[in-house]
C-alpha cells in the first residue's frame, strides 16, 4: 500500500509542480507590480485548487488502467482486481485533496500577500 501511495504522491505531486512553475513564471512577468503579481498568483492557485478538487470529484469514476499511476506501478498494483479500482482511485483522490489544501492555503497568502502590498502602494 505505501508503494501505491508514494506513487500517487509522486504523480499528483509532479502536476502541481508544474502548475507552481506555471504560475511562478506569470508572478515573474509581472515582478514590476508586486501586488498584480501577488494576485495574480492567488487566483492561478486558486484555480489550481479548484481542478484538483474537481479531479477528486471524478477521481472514483476513473478508469485505474488509464491513469498516470498506473504507468508509474509498472501496470502491476499487487491487489486484488475487485478492489484495485476502490483503492487506486480513493489513494489518488486523497492525495488530490490534500494538495487542493495545501494549494487554498498558498492562494490564501497570496491574496492575502496582494492586499497589503496593494494598501502600501506597491
Amino acid at each position: 500500500m505505501d508503494r501505491i501511495r508514494n506513487h500517487a504522491w509522486a504523480s499528483v505531486g509532479r502536476a502541481c509542480g508544474f502548475g507552481a512553475l506555471a504560475i511562478g513564471t506569470a508572478m515573474i512577468g509581472a515582478v514590476a507590480l508586486p501586488a498584480v503579481a501577488a494576485k495574480i498568483g492567488a487566483a492561478a492557485t486558486a484555480l489550481m485548487a479548484a481542478i484538483l478538487l474537481l479531479k477528486a470529484v471524478n477521481a472514483p469514476k476513473q478508469p485505474y488502467r488509464r491513469t498516470e499511476l498506473w504507468i508509474m506501478l509498472d501496470r502491476d498494483h499487487g491487489l486484488p482486481e475487485a478492489h484495485a479500482q476502490r483503492i487506486l482511485m480513493g489513494t489518488l483522490q486523497e492525495c488530490y485533496v490534500r494538495s487542493a489544501k495545501v494549494a487554498i492555503a498558498v492562494a490564501l497568502a497570496l491574496w492575502i500577500v496582494g492586499f497589503f502590498l496593494g494598501l502600501a502602494g506597491f
